[in-house]
């Protein structure tokens, strides 16, 4: 593969530390992901497969974060986790009881979303992850696997957590 860059300058395997940004909630740096990189200027691509586990290692992290009920999650993340897992706001409204509309007016507030909304979510993040779709009944089942994935995580070192800062 050659880089779109540097006049044709040959990409190579490189590990980096890769980062997730999410509007509004943490920051998470995925250690260790293989991707070809240009040696001359440092651009990097990464291929669907590592794109694809990149996506299910953020999900994984935020689902082991947002887990406690009681913690909050910001409608920002809300959305992101929700883009990522090819759900639509009217989608989550419907599971949890809501107007799409009252939904969508959350997440643009950046206001935290309600428990049973949170729940959904974190059920089809769950669903996302482990390939499966068999919802609340076996939602211990899903987050031990879950957990398993944020833990055997193949070629990829860690799983760098960082709060949003204030503000």
């Amino acid at each position: 593969m050659k880089c779109m860059n540097c006049e044709g300058q040959k990409m190579k395997v490189a590990k980096i530390d890769y980062p997730v940004e999410i509007p509004g909630g943490p920051s998470l740096k995925i250690k260790g992901i293989e991707v070809f990189q240009c040696p001359k200027c440092k651009d990097t691509v990464v291929d669907s497969a590592v794109s694809a586990m990149i996506t299910k290692m953020a999900l994984s992290s935020l689902f082991t974060h947002y887990w406690p009920l009681e913690k909050a999650m910001p409608g920002t993340v809300a959305t992101w986790i929700r883009k990522a897992i090819g759900m639509s706001n009217a989608e989550l409204a419907k599971l949890s009881g809501q107007t799409s509309a009252a939904f969508s007016q959350a997440e643009k507030r950046n206001s935290d979303l309600d428990s049973l909304a949170k729940l959904h979510l974190l059920i089809k993040t769950a669903d996302f992850v482990t390939g499966t779709t068999v919802g609340t009944d076996s939602l211990g089942m899903m987050m031990s696997q879950v957990g398993e994935l944020v833990h055997d995580r193949g070629n990829v070192d860690s799983v760098e957590y960082q709060e949003a800062s204030a503000g």
